[in-house]
This record gives C-alpha cells, structure tokens and sequence, in this order.
C-alpha cells in the first residue's frame, strides 16, 4: 500500500511505499505494466531514500569533519 501525493500544478504524482514492500524491481514491474495498461507512455523515476538516508549516515560516521554542502541555485 502508497501514500499518494499529487501536484496539480506540475502534472506530477509522488507514490510513497512503506519499508515492507516488495523489491524495488517487483515495484517497477507493477508500474510499468499498469502504465501498459492504459497506454501511458510517460516518464517516471523511482528512488530508494532508505539508501540515501544510509550513504549519507555512512558520509558521517567516516567523514566526521565534513559537512555537505548544498549549493543554492
């Protein structure tokens, strides 16, 4: 089960999945074939921030003297 969120003014939804689900492989499979399903033939991105969260965990605990630097733009 998601947690949908959508933006009416970008055109662009956001799925949120909870740690429990399937693989990220099984995942897209889904995706793409309910895509297939209505002929959509967009874009879409999936992204892990459990893995993100980990590297950037990992970023501190061997680089302690760093800090990331976010540029503004």
């Amino acid at each position: 089960m998601s947690t949908n969120l959508r933006d009416e003014d970008t055109n662009c939804s956001v799925a949120i999945y909870p740690r429990e689900v399937p693989s990220t492989l099984e995942l897209v499979r889904e995706k793409v074939g309910l895509m297939e399903a209505q002929n959509v033939d967009d874009a879409f991105f999936v992204v892990d921030l459990g893995q993100i969260y980990d590297k950037l965990e990992q970023w501190r605990r061997f680089l302690p003297r760093v800090r990331p630097f976010y540029g503004k733009f």
